[in-house]
């Protein structure tokens, strides 16, 4: 599903050079992971984690990177999981920082091993609350589909026509 989702979800990305791409998933990884963390009932955090996963999608893409599927074979304890989270994420934002301001090379392997490793710990984060993984993936395609039938423009990146009741 991950791969089905990750081709799903790419086609709803707005089209930037590089660094820009770069800053843009950057920016959204963080103000998703910040909004995931205040949330307050299952239908959010479904949805949170569906849009952490968006620009983790768009952000594979463009760095050529397979988002991978991962078994979680350990049952975590929550802060664990969240204190991992927390970490990956603020490791990503840091790199995607260096590569875009400082002109530091970008590493392809460090960067796989980043966004998967993100990956991995949402998906912990679903195992410890009884969330179907594919349900979130898919949910967040069904509500990207309602926004951008076709595909991004910045009309219906404004109009979001899913949140229209």
């Amino acid at each position: 599903m991950i791969n089905e989702y990750a081709k799903l979800a790419i086609r709803t990305c707005k089209e930037l050079s590089l660094h820009e791409h770069m800053s843009h998933m950057a920016m959204g990884i963080s103000s998703e992971y910040f909004e995931y963390l205040m949330t307050e009932n299952h239908e959010h955090t479904v949805e949170e984690i569906g849009d952490i996963m968006w620009y983790l999608a768009c952000l594979a893409d463009v760095l050529n990177i397979e988002l991978t599927k991962p078994f979680v074979d350990v049952d975590y304890e929550y802060n664990e999981i969240q204190d991992k989270l927390c970490g990956c994420v603020e490791k990503l934002i840091s790199a995607i920082k260096k590569v875009v301001i400082y002109g530091k090379q970008l590493s392809k392997p460090d960067f796989d091993e980043m966004i998967n490793n993100i990956v991995y710990w949402l998906y912990a984060t679903c195992e410890n609350e009884s969330i179907d993984f594919d349900i979130v993936l898919k949910n967040n395609i069904d509500k990207l589909a309602k926004r951008y039938p076709e595909k991004y423009t910045d009309k219906a990146a404004t109009e979001r026509l899913d949140k229209v009741n």
